[in-house]
């Protein structure tokens, strides 16, 4: 949605259909994609959402000059996307977008990213930008030629992004959190040799801190001054991570989802688990109706070892990770009752599922290689636990939204 500026008799300007977006535009504008390098997506730096959202656009614009200098020059018409305003002018908003004029609030010409590896003592902190001028129709951006490598040309190291999500997220949180989600998925899945996830990222709150740049130092009135944004674990949850876990949600092929882990029960809060995972990931084939039985047998069975554990959507999210293999979330139950201190039931299991934690006992596989029986055998089983599971179904949960959400898996 776009706003509208007034001018200089405070008057609003009349909307015209040619400076609003259509819908066709704004389609096509979601398949654009951007490359940034893993150098860069792990940096820290203070930034805003509007500095972000320049900067994104300058790197998909970016282009080699003849001397060499990387330039984006990017048109009055994709600024115009970038501030939401499609009528009048912007030409102040996008002043202060490149140069604030306020020393505490990062602009695109003071925005620093710093790499630092502290298990070796270094670091480097670069500004982003070198020269940044705007001629009433087009914003050239000039990108400082120590991290050209980061941004033109880019042929490994890199991850693809969609620059239409970080355009219409509002919250710099949002925006880095997708950026380095997606930079970490391909990682996982490189390593794991597994597109479907979901995945585990795990920060510590400090590190979530430094990422964001919440703790820093500004100079006010003739002194240095600490400043720490979000203290408190409540106002970090609803300011940073509950917003960024909507907009991700709503705007990004991520589904994401986190949950604080405490130093010990009711203690305070060390890091934060994410949960990730990609949304086409999730699509899956539509299952035929004798794939639906079977996946409400093997939730009924399930169900009746986890429910003293875990809730339904848990549960639900425990036979999506064991694709419906009731032995492998016997396994997983098995080894979590076994294992100590465990914080996350729901996370343990999963990700004991998906890393195959050691294999069935002798005995155990003897059991499960005995179960082999013929097609008639095994649907007269599958009768018996249907009517069991029919009983089961009445009392404790909601199967049409179940059978919902098998059929949308």
């Amino acid at each position: 949605m776009g706003y509208d500026f007034p001018d200089k008799g405070g008057r609003m300007p009349r909307k015209k259909k040619t400076d609003l977006i259509q819908a066709g535009d704004e389609a096509s504008l979601q398949q654009v994609k951007y490359r940034k390098s893993n150098r860069l997506i792990n940096a820290r730096g203070k930034s805003t959402a509007l500095v972000q959202k320049l900067f994104t656009v300058g790197i998909t614009e970016a282009k080699a000059d003849a001397d060499g200098n990387i330039i984006a020059c990017v048109p009055g018409a994709e600024l115009r996307r970038i501030f939401g305003n499609y009528t009048g002018s912007f030409y102040e908003t996008v002043k202060v977008a490149c140069d604030s004029g306020d020393l505490h609030k990062p602009d695109l010409l003071s925005w620093r990213l710093r790499v630092e590896d502290k298990r070796k003592g270094t670091f480097v902190s670069t500004n982003v930008v070198s020269q940044a001028s705007f001629d009433g129709k087009n914003l050239r951006i000039k990108f400082n030629p120590d991290i050209k490598n980061d941004i033109y040309n880019l042929s490994s190291q890199y991850t693809e992004l969609y620059q239409y999500v970080v355009i219409k997220m509002k919250s710099p949180y949002s925006m880095q959190l997708y950026e380095r989600f997606q930079s970490e998925m391909d990682f996982q899945r490189a390593v794991r040799h597994d597109d479907v996830g979901p995945y585990q990222i795990t920060y510590t709150i400090e590190e979530i801190r430094d990422i964001f740049s919440l703790d820093y130092d500004a100079l006010e009135g003739g002194r240095m001054r600490s400043h720490h944004l979000y203290k408190g674990f409540s106002d970090f949850r609803k300011h940073v991570l509950d917003v960024a876990k909507e907009e991700i949600n709503a705007i990004s092929p991520i589904n994401m989802d986190y949950e604080p882990v405490q130093s010990g029960r009711g203690g305070k809060v060390i890091s934060i688990r994410f949960t990730v995972s990609r949304k086409e990931a999730q699509k899956k084939k539509a299952l035929s109706p004798d794939e639906i039985l079977q996946r409400k047998i093997v939730f009924a069975d399930a169900a009746a070892i986890l429910a003293k554990t875990l809730d339904v959507e848990d549960i639900q999210a425990v036979c999506n990770a064991a694709d419906y293999d009731i032995e492998k979330i016997k396994v997983a139950y098995e080894l979590y009752r076994q294992a100590s201190n465990v914080k996350n039931p729901t996370g343990w299991m999963i990700q004991a599922i998906k890393e195959g934690y050691k294999e069935l006992q002798p005995e155990e596989k003897t059991e499960k290689s005995n179960k082999k029986t013929s097609k008639g055998t095994k649907k007269s089983k599958q009768s018996e636990k249907l009517k069991d599971y029919q009983k089961f179904e009445k009392t404790e949960y909601d199967m049409e939204a179940l059978e919902k959400a098998l059929l949308e898996n």
